[in-house]
């Protein structure tokens, strides 16, 4: 079981990396590091969304959204 819930999040991981990729953000580690802790910070907000509370679905996606070019932007080289 253990192995299927790595196998789905590694694939979610690599479907954030490919849109930020394709919006021109760098590929680095740091940015799949990120993004993959990002996947599992969105399962969770999921979860405590659906058992407790009444936050509209489009506040919900809102949200991970936020949340995710926030993580992407904290990866990405310090630009001086």
């Amino acid at each position: 079981m253990r192995e299927l819930v790595e196998e789905a999040r590694n694939a979610q991981a690599e479907r954030a990396v490919s849109v930020f990729l394709e919006l021109g953000e760098p590929d680095s580690r740091r940015l799949r590091i990120a993004l993959r802790a990002w996947v599992a910070m969105a399962e969770q907000e999921m979860v405590d969304a659906a058992l407790a509370t009444d936050l509209p679905a489009a506040e919900i996606v809102g949200l991970l959204i936020a949340a995710a070019e926030a993580t992407a932007g904290a990866a990405s080289p310090i630009r001086h």
